[in-house]
C-alpha cells in the first residue's frame, strides 16, 4: 500500500539504517521538515499550508526495526456541505515494524505471504523511505466528510445560496404524489 501514493516530489525523508541492522538495542532518531505538493483526494484538491514535520525513532529488535513517529502539518480543502475553504490541523502518530527483504526467510516468512505487507514495512538496501508511510498516515487522519462547522446547513439545492448565511426563498421541493401520504404522516 505504501507505493500507492507515489513519490510526490519528496526526496529527503529517507533514513540510512545500516548501523541498526542486526544490532539489537541500537536506536536512531531523526527529524524531517519537508514541503509537500498539493494532491487530489477523491476529486477534491487538498493543499499543504505548512511544511510536513516528521519525527521518527528507529530501534533495532533483532531482524526487525521498530519505527515510531509523529507527523504535524496544516491542510486546506473545501467544506463538503457549503464549499467554504477550511483548514485541518494534522497531528498524528504512527508505528511500523520494518523488515529487510533478505531477513524474511529467517523470520519464517515469504515475500508472497498474505497479510505480510500489513504487518511489516519491507525494505531493500540500507535505506527506508518514509515518504509513503507519512503520506498514508496523513490521508488516514483526514476527516471522511470535512465540514466548516458541525451544524453546517450547506447550499440550497435549487438556487445554490449558502444556507448558513441566510435562508433562501426557493419553493419547497415537489414530492412525488405517490409519496405525499408519507409527508403527511411526518407533519402530523
Amino acid at each position: 500500500m505504501y507505493n500507492e501514493f507515489g513519490n510526490y516530489g519528496v526526496k529527503k525523508m529517507k533514513i540510512n539504517v545500516a548501523a541498526l541492522k542486526n544490532n539489537p538495542g541500537y536506536s536512531l532518531e531523526q527529524t524531517f521538515q519537508e514541503e509537500y505538493p498539493d494532491f487530489d483526494l477523491g476529486g477534491e484538491q487538498v493543499q499543504f499550508k505548512q511544511p510536513v514535520k516528521v519525527k521518527v525513532k528507529l530501534t533495532s529488535i533483532g531482524k526487525v526495526l521498530l519505527l515510531k513517529g509523529s507527523i504535524e502539518s496544516l491542510l486546506a480543502f473545501k467544506c463538503s456541505c457549503c464549499l467554504k475553504p477550511i483548514t485541518h490541523d494534522i497531528q498524528t502518530i504512527f508505528e511500523e515494524e520494518c523488515c529487510h527483504v533478505e531477513d524474511l526467510d529467517e523470520l519464517g516468512l515469504n515475500q508472497g505471504d498474505e497479510g505480510l505487507e500489513d504487518r511489516y514495512l519491507i525494505y531493500e538496501g540500507d535505506v527506508i523511505d518514509l515518504q509513503p508511510i507519512v503520506m498514508e498516515n496523513i490521508i488516514w487522519s483526514l476527516p471522511m466528510k470535512p465540514v466548516c462547522q458541525v451544524d453546517c446547513r450547506g447550499l440550497c439545492p435549487q438556487c445554490g445560496r449558502d444556507l448558513n448565511l441566510e435562508p433562501c426563498q426557493c419553493q419547497e421541493i415537489k414530492i412525488d404524489p405517490r409519496l405525499e401520504v408519507l409527508r403527511k404522516l411526518l407533519t402530523e
